[in-house]
């Protein structure tokens, strides 16, 4: 995905707009989005407006879902991936060159997602949360209002969970190309951020195996006193599959200028700890 973002250009828009619009359905009525602007060639004398950051970023998500569809139409047509990307860009500068972003006392951060990852900010104030993403499942409240108009349903699964059409848990994602016409999009929600670097401790990742498991909270107390972020993540990551998780898990803790200054009391230690007894008495049980 870096790679794309890296490569796409305007002159992919048309081609991009084109293939989703042959998608039907859903489709047939799409204007292009954040990518409108380029899609027709702008009238003589004058220029279209700059290919900013965000663009880019929904240029390659609809790239990378085109080209996943042309080198397998069969496994593209069944298949969905969740895909998320986070920038972080020092807006520092020091002799020599630019302060990397996990010193910089300002930096602008973008996050560009589609499906269930989880992206959280941590302050030192207090180790609060700030999420940046929010899941795209059929009863979350965005998607909900762009899936209505097509009349399309949505029914619990066994284990309580949301599904779309009766099948599917996201409604973004690269891939599932047969329910396209439907309104599954690869479209990503875009996130900017200008941010105080010294003000926040780290961003973490999370895939759903963690967040079926923990809360945003529990997620961002587990990470604040660990050494550095490897073993933040292994922290995260260790205490899910003490919970249980049945889902695959990945956690991602990114370093950010305030790293090691949270102030303030592990708000959540309590309820992990109850959490965990809990757990040892459900093995406990289960082995008997």
């Amino acid at each position: 995905m870096h790679r794309v973002i890296e490569e796409v250009t305007p002159t992919q828009v048309s081609e991009a707009y084109e293939y989703l619009r042959s998608q039907g359905g859903y489709f047939k009525r799409w204007n292009g989005g954040e990518l409108a602007p380029w899609i027709e060639t702008p009238p003589e004398g004058e220029s279209p407006p700059p290919f900013e950051l965000s663009a880019r970023m929904s240029l390659a998500f609809l790239m990378a879902d085109k080209q996943f569809n042309a080198a397998d139409p069969k496994v593209a047509a069944t298949c969905g991936a969740t895909a998320s990307v986070a920038l972080l860009h020092s807006l520092d500068w020091r002799e020599g060159g630019i302060t990397p972003f996990y010193a910089a006392k300002r930096l602008a951060l973008t996050v560009a997602h589609v499906g269930d990852t989880r992206a959280l900010l941590c302050h030192t104030d207090g180790g609060r949360v700030e999420p940046l993403t929010e899941t795209h499942h059929a009863d979350t409240r965005g998607e909900s209002a762009r899936l209505r108009r097509m009349g399309s349903s949505r029914v619990m699964d066994s284990f309580g969970e949301s599904r779309f059409l009766g099948a599917l848990a996201n409604t973004r994602c690269i891939g599932d190309s047969q329910f396209k016409g439907s309104g599954i999009t690869p479209e990503p929600t875009i996130t900017t951020r200008l941010l105080e670097g010294p003000h926040y401790a780290y961003l973490i990742l999370v895939s759903d195996g963690i967040t079926d498991v923990l809360s945003d909270d529990e997620i961002v107390d587990l990470a604040r006193t660990a050494r550095d972020p490897h073993a933040a993540a292994q922290a995260v990551l260790a205490f899910a599959e003490e919970l249980g998780t049945q889902d695959n898990s990945t956690v991602i803790v990114v370093p950010l200028a305030g790293w090691g200054q949270i102030h303030g009391p592990d708000a959540t230690k309590d309820l992990r700890d109850y959490r965990r007894r809990q757990a040892m008495n459900n093995e406990r049980e289960r082995r008997m």
